[in-house]
């Protein structure tokens, strides 16, 4: 029984070692104004390096009009 319970917090112990991070992450340069990119790892040319946006205010509209000429056949092809 006392292998049994010093085991339990051994194994907790090693299991929560091992999901700590190695050290630490790489950091990437900041952005300068105008820089060809914004510095995202994986798409590094994307987006512009040289615009702070504090606020997005995307308005989108569409006309009912337009979308009364579709028509759509519910029978399978």
């Amino acid at each position: 029984m006392i292998l049994r319970t010093g085991l339990v917090p051994a194994l907790f112990g090693l299991t929560l070692a091992g999901s700590l991070p190695a050290g630490p992450a790489v950091a990437e340069r900041a952005p300068t104004p105008g820089a060809s990119g914004m510095g995202d790892p994986y798409f590094p040319q994307d987006g512009n390096g040289g615009i702070d946006v504090l606020h997005h205010d995307v308005r989108d509209g569409y006309r009912d009009s337009f979308l009364a000429d579709w028509n759509t056949d519910p029978r399978a092809a």
